[in-house]
């Protein structure tokens, strides 16, 4: 199991369960993420706990003390509070799925609370649910290394650019001075140089907007 970056150790509990440890991210760039990868984690550390016969509410009060120092802490605290405090366990899961503020977090509210009223397993849900949302993270890393190439690229080839103005400006720097003096000569030389900081202006914003 993928556990987000930084975790500091891993401990077997339960089967699928984890103990994670970790200091708490300060850095808004990664939040969202490790809140994904932690989501998941506890997506499949809560399918093996009703699996091996685990009441779901149970198995969250055990997981909340494993998934310390995590960004699910404060969620598992929070309904646990709520449930002690005698809030109805829709209202309190409902919370709880906003707390958590994942994609696919209220689909997971809304099958808990449809297996609690009309009974059903819960575990392969979950499960499936897990394996959908990790597929959505590999496509999204596979998606920004892509993109990274395409940033390498247009930086590779406004250096080649530059590299090969520079090797005119040493071996050619005659013809070079000639060309600028001359007024059809200027202009394709400063349309050339436009090209290159345009279009690697234009390569850079693109992969920003599509990240």
């Amino acid at each position: 199991m993928m556990l987000s970056k930084g975790a500091l150790h891993v401990r077997e509990l339960l089967p699928g369960q984890v103990d994670v440890a970790r200091p708490r991210r300060m850095s808004k760039r990664y939040r969202q993420r490790d809140r994904e990868n932690d989501f998941v984690s506890l997506l499949y550390c809560l399918s093996s706990a009703i699996r091996v016969g685990r009441d779901p509410l149970q198995a969250l009060s055990i997981l909340r003390g494993q998934f310390c120092n995590s960004s699910m802490e404060e969620p598992l605290q929070v309904l646990q509070s709520r449930i002690q405090e005698g809030v109805l366990e829709e209202e309190a899961f409902r919370e709880f799925g906003r707390n958590i503020a994942c994609a696919d977090s209220e689909l997971f509210v809304t099958a808990y609370l449809l297996s609690r009223k009309q009974g059903g397993s819960l575990s392969p849900f979950l499960k499936q649910l897990a394996s959908v949302l990790r597929q959505r993270q590999r496509l999204r890393r596979k998606k920004k290394s892509a993109l990274a190439m395409q940033r390498l690229s247009a930086i590779a080839m406004s250096g080649c650019a530059l590299l090969i103005v520079c090797m005119q400006c040493v071996f050619q720097y005659e013809a070079l001075v000639s060309a600028w003096h001359d007024q059809l000569g200027r202009v394709l030389l400063l349309g050339a140089a436009c090209c290159i900081v345009s279009g690697m202006g234009w390569m850079w914003y693109f992969t920003r907007e599509a990240r």
